[in-house]
């Protein structure tokens, strides 16, 4: 990855909304010229409460590691939700083509340009402001195939080790093994990429008998058993080859690809499901 940072105006030019102003800020906008080798190096982007780290690979894919300040795990963990990954055809991002990528910080989006002539692709990643939702834009004067998959890791219950274990506030050297459990990702959709993480324990009542505040117990309410927290992706024109990958149904010169994130704390998994849109 190679980055500039300079006083002079740097246009974005994926968001489509021109590029000539005299907004000191722009003269600030960070901008790089190749692609990045792994998350080391990824821009942030977010509204506060959603936070994603965003990073393109060589040769490879538009990478996005989703993250949200309410997701709390059962162990007091907080986890991302998960890496989104999309993938284009032809690709773009090639060795020795033109790249660029600018956060835009007055516009508060990542731009990023790849190609040229005919394969072209201009790319607009957002938060949006007001509601829980990323939206991610793809132009190109051709018809491009799309692809768009989650990565999930958290695919079964295990044990921390020990180095992990650390990651797990005020548990470790503690009597008992910290055990984390799965994301669940829901078969068959149609139209949808549809997973969450579901709290059916919490370490909350054993942390406050351990620092001497087991009186508090019955006058207050858990904040993590229970607690609820994922995403939808989604987008016009694409369907479901699996339960986490979405593929264009025929090439498209505009997409729009909408991930939501959700947390809720309710008594039951339906509650949550039922806030998709």
């Amino acid at each position: 990855m190679t980055a500039l940072i300079g006083l002079s105006f740097i246009g974005c030019k994926a968001s489509g909304r021109g590029t000539m102003n005299s907004d000191p800020l722009a003269g600030y906008n960070v901008v790089w010229t190749t692609p990045s080798e792994d998350h080391n190096g990824s821009m942030p982007i977010g509204n506060g409460d959603i936070g994603m780290n965003v990073w393109v690979e060589q040769d490879g894919d538009l990478m996005m590691l989703l993250g949200k300040t309410d997701a709390w795990s059962e162990n007091c963990r907080l986890l991302k939700l998960g890496r989104v990954r999309v993938r284009l055809a032809p690709n773009p991002f090639v060795a020795g083509v033109p790249f660029k990528q600018t956060l835009c910080l007055r516009k508060g989006e990542i731009a990023i340009s790849a190609g040229e002539g005919a394969k072209a692709v201009c790319v607009r990643i957002w938060v949006d402001a007001n509601h829980p939702v990323v939206r991610i834009e793809i132009d190109s004067p051709s018809p491009l195939a799309m692809q768009a998959r989650l990565d999930v890791w958290r695919t079964g219950k295990r044990e921390l080790g020990k180095v992990e274990v650390g990651s797990a506030y005020g548990l470790h050297s503690g009597p008992s093994p910290v055990i984390v459990y799965p994301d669940t990702v829901l078969d068959g959709q149609k139209e949808r990429i549809v997973w969450y993480h579901r709290n059916e324990n919490s370490i909350w009542q054993a942390n406050l008998k351990h620092q001497g505040m087991a009186d508090f117990i019955p006058k207050s309410v858990d904040p993590l058993l229970n607690r609820t927290f994922g995403g939808q992706i989604s987008g016009a024109g694409l369907v479901n080859s699996n339960s986490t990958t979405l593929e264009s149904k025929t090439p498209q010169e505009h997409f729009v690809l909408s991930i939501h994130a959700l947390c809720m704390q309710t008594q039951t998994i339906n509650s949550p499901l039922k806030k998709w849109p």
